[in-house]
């Protein structure tokens, strides 16, 4: 098996090597060729009957337009990831009792396998971030070269690689699955899409990624101590108050939480802050201002952001720097051997303010100290007042799916997902938002407000291609940012060094784009793409 896979290999590279030459002069501008409606052709039909239906059920959300199919029985064979967050693919009966969001998965399945008379097979393999790449990708050579596999459910930085051995089918060329439907993230369709195709897509499909959103949240007892006057300023008696009137802003969230500082002389776990944080939760930041890494250009392929090496973003960098460097401010730092934390002060309660993932609110639930407090729930700050929406980002603990390529069941696949999605959008997300998240986890002491919240949250996730295509580009997807902010606190420097931190690796990141959509373009030649 093993030589297989290497004479599979040896023979792609050498294909991909021959045409890459080519790939500059032969190239599309965007709109040249004709693109297909990736949605199928069936009229609306009742999800569950097949028949002619209205377009919304009885409670109001979207259906699909897959109806009811008979595929025989068909064996539906997924390779998932065993670390997920939530149960996602393959649940067990004896599973489903641990969690809400693991019943209602449970139930979507047993459904939608009942609906397309086929029967979800998935094998589950180490596959996060310390394993994807000696444990998922490997198995999922092996499953392709013995065409035992027909999709993947992976980490979410597992999809490109895949996608650069040519592993992959385009999505938007599948019937059934509609992309333009809320169920799928249009955000990733859009960030993602390369050439005009699309190789991987996540959404309602996968609970943990409607649970990874990044928020800020703050301590609500602290906040009738330290902020009562403080809000008045920003017309304002709350902190909902301020996200509904837009003076939720970078700046103003500073000032608020410059209102708590250390009392001693060293920053310390025990002490108590203004805010503190994770070193993920730098990441949000800089797509809470609007910003981006990656874009398309006029011919399809990825390209870098002007926002990237922007005076906003290096504006963004010098204030977050002169804020974190603060008294009242506690921001993680792990560079090598050295490491700061703070994370305790917020469990504890004597932090006003953090950043983290909505996932985090059931186990802050179990915190007697912080939960007492009372947790409230805001999206990221604005970069000011005019922005036109609340922007945040997901962390990378959540899944993607794909149709593999070599796979003689990809229309019964793209059956399946976009019935999964669909009916995780009507099932799975509210039992997330509504059971788990938002209301075991805010309780009824300003419970509205917080799911409201919790809601503006899930629609400002920006899914940057930079952070899907991380490790395809030396880890400069989130690295640029989050390391340049980590090694001017460790310095103590006075000013921001991203500037230069950008420009000393442009050119390796130019290169790695470079790679990379030449690769993709180059097996799209092989298979007649």
């Amino acid at each position: 098996m093993k030589n297989t896979i290497k004479r599979l290999m040896c023979i792609m590279l050498t294909l991909i090597m021959l045409l890459s030459v080519l790939v500059a002069c032969k190239r599309k501008n965007k709109g040249d060729e004709q693109t297909s409606d990736s949605a199928g052709s069936n009229d609306v039909v009742d999800s569950g009957n097949g028949t002619q239906a209205d377009e919304y059920d009885e409670n109001g959300y979207l259906m699909d337009k897959v109806g009811k199919q008979d595929f025989g029985g068909k064996e539906i064979r997924i390779l998932g990831w065993s670390q997920r967050s939530y149960g996602e693919v393959g649940m067990k009966y004896e599973e489903i009792s641990k969690s809400t969001v693991g019943q209602e998965v449970y139930n979507r399945d047993m459904k939608v396998q009942a609906r397309l008379n086929v029967k979800i097979k998935a094998v589950l393999e180490p596959g996060d971030n310390s394993t994807y790449k000696n444990g998922y990708i490997p198995k999922a050579e092996t499953m392709v070269a013995g065409n035992e596999v027909d999709g993947f459910a992976g980490y979410s930085m597992s999809a490109t690689p895949l996608m650069v051995r040519g592993y992959l089918t385009d999505l938007t060329k599948q019937p059934y699955i509609d992309l333009n439907a809320p169920w799928w993230s249009a955000d990733l369709i859009e960030r993602a899409t390369i050439y005009d195709r699309l190789y991987f897509a996540t959404g309602s499909i996968a609970p943990s990624f409607l649970a990874q959103g990044f928020a800020m949240f703050f301590n609500k007892s602290m906040a009738d101590i330290y902020l009562k006057d403080a809000l008045a300023v920003h017309n304002a008696e709350t902190l909902y108050d301020m996200v509904d009137n837009k003076s939720w802003t970078i700046d103003n969230f500073i000032t608020l939480a410059k209102n708590v500082e250390i009392t001693g002389s060293t920053k310390t776990e025990n002490e108590t802050y203004g805010y503190v944080c994770q070193i993920i939760a730098y990441d949000p930041w800089y797509f809470s201002a609007g910003l981006i890494t990656l874009d398309n250009a006029a011919d399809g392929s990825v390209q870098v952001s002007d926002d990237w090496s922007s005076a906003k973003a290096i504006a963004l960098t010098e204030k977050l720097l002169t804020f974190f460097n603060s008294r009242s401010a506690g921001a993680a730092v792990h560079i090598g051997k050295i490491e700061y934390t703070y994370a305790a002060a917020w469990t504890q309660g004597k932090s006003l303010f953090t950043t983290a993932t909505i996932s985090s609110l059931p186990s802050w639930a179990q915190k007697a100290t912080v939960a007492d407090s009372g947790i409230g729930v805001l999206p990221m700050p604005m970069w000011e007042s005019t922005q036109e929406s609340y922007k945040s980002t997901a962390g990378f603990y959540f899944t993607i799916w794909s149709i593999a390529r070599n796979s003689d069941r990809q229309e019964e696949l793209a059956a399946v997902m976009e019935c999964l999605a669909s009916e995780g959008y009507r099932l799975t997300e509210p039992a997330l938002y509504d059971e788990t998240l938002k209301i075991k986890s805010t309780g009824g002491d300003g419970g509205e407000d917080d799911r409201r919240m919790i809601d503006i949250v899930r629609d400002s996730i920006v899914i940057d291609a930079g952070r899907i295509h991380n490790n395809d580009i030396s880890g400069l997807g989130w690295g640029m940012f989050r390391n340049s902010l980590m090694e001017d606190i460790v310095s103590n420097s006075s000013s921001s060094t991203y500037a230069s931190y950008f420009s000393t690796r442009s050119t390796n990141l130019a290169g790695k784009i470079k790679t990379l959509n030449d690769t993709v373009y180059a097996i799209e030649s092989i298979y007649g793409g």
